[in-house]
Parts: structure tokens; sequence; C-alpha cells
């Protein structure tokens, strides 16, 4: 079965992790929850990583357990000037022209952040599609429904699909689903499928090609 498309994380895949987006990002979520339920530095952690485990994101816990309004949690903390941590990226823009297939970002941000930062990065007319948090009911990977979601709208099997993202959890619910998963890490450990940067993708989808030709 041929592939049809490539699915791409957003956030420490597209764009380096050193950038330090994703921590200012996770600073403002901090600031917005001790606004809100004012817990203490250490409270915080425990809980934010309790959340992490139990539900992939924050907002997830925070709507569970909280009643949180995630339209206020978005607002409060996405709106952040990305241009002071990435930049245009001649390579990546190189790197994903090569990819002759639909290019399509699954991210657990919100479409207009994730928007910014295509944009900042200078790809984003190579995408073709952005499926968000708001897409996956505020409940996004590695919830299995997110990705099933993802899959019926695409009018796609899993088996037809690539999926790249930095996260080990993530990467095992995309493999849940039938996707091939590329896991973007400096320690790749027991994947099957593994690149310590984005650029190597090109490289990674040939192997894995020849893989499928020989299996």
């Amino acid at each position: 079965m041929a592939f049809r498309y490539l699915l791409l994380d957003l956030d420490n895949t597209l764009y380096p992790k050193s950038s330090g987006l994703l921590p200012a990002v996770d600073g403002k979520i901090d600031a917005y929850i001790q606004l809100k339920l004012g817990w203490d530095a250490q409270k915080l952690t425990v809980m934010r990583r309790q959340y992490w485990k139990e539900y992939g994101t924050t907002l997830s816990g925070m709507i569970v357990h909280h009643g949180t309004d995630p339209e206020e949690y978005i607002r409060m903390t996405y709106d952040l000037d990305v241009s002071r941590y990435i930049s245009a990226d001649a390579r990546l823009e190189q790197t994903l022209h090569a990819i002759e297939l639909p290019k399509i970002v699954f991210s657990n941000s919100p479409r207009e952040y994730v928007e910014r930062v295509l944009k900042v990065l200078g790809i984003d007319g190579l995408i073709e599609a952005v499926y968000d948090i708001r897409f996956c009911n505020y409940f996004g990977k590695p919830n299995p429904d997110s990705y099933r979601k993802v899959l019926s709208h695409l009018q796609a099997s899993g088996e037809e699909c690539i999926f790249v993202d930095d996260s080990r959890v993530n990467v095992i619910g995309a493999e849940a689903v039938g996707m091939t998963a590329v896991w973007l890490t400096d320690s790749p450990g027991d994947t099957a499928w593994s690149i310590a940067q984005i650029y190597d993708l090109p490289q990674c989808l040939e192997k894995i090609r020849q893989a499928r030709l020989s299996a």
C-alpha cells in the first residue's frame, strides 16, 4: 500500500528544541494556572506532569479537573511573538519540498499559533492542512480518538500515513492506529524509525520505502 500523507508535529519538530519557543509557551501556561488556581511552583510542576501523563496535554487535564474554558486558556497562553524565537529556515523548506507527499501538520497547539509558526519558518505554502487541538475537541495526541478523527477526515487508513513527532508517547499513539511513525530524537531506543533532526527525513523516508518494497 502506497503512502498518501505525511503528518508532521509542529513544536520541537519543525523548529529546533533549542529555539526556546516551547518553554516560552510553557511559561505562559504556568502563569495562567497560577493566576486561575493559585498553585505554588511545586504543585504546578507535579500537576502538569500528571496531566501530561494522563491526558497528553495540560489543557485536557485542566478541562477535566477544573472546568477550564479552553478558549480563554488558548487566548492567554499562545499570544506571543514567535519571531523572537524562530526565523525563516531555507533548509527546512528545501527538505519538505523534496518530499513528494501532501504535508499535514497535526499539532496539540491551536491553529492560529501553528499558522504563525509556519509563516515565520517560511513553509506555510508547503502545508496542505492543519489539524489542531480544537479539531480534536481539545484532547490531542496521544488520545487515540484524535488520530482516528484526523484519519477519518483525510479518508485515509493508518497504513497510508507517515507520522513524525519528537514525543515518544505520540509516536506510540500513531503506531497504535497503524501509521508508520518516525521519532525525532537523539536517543532512538527501541523505535523502528528515528531521525536526529528534521533535515534527515527524506533519507529516512527512502529507507522506509525500500523496506516496504523488500517486505
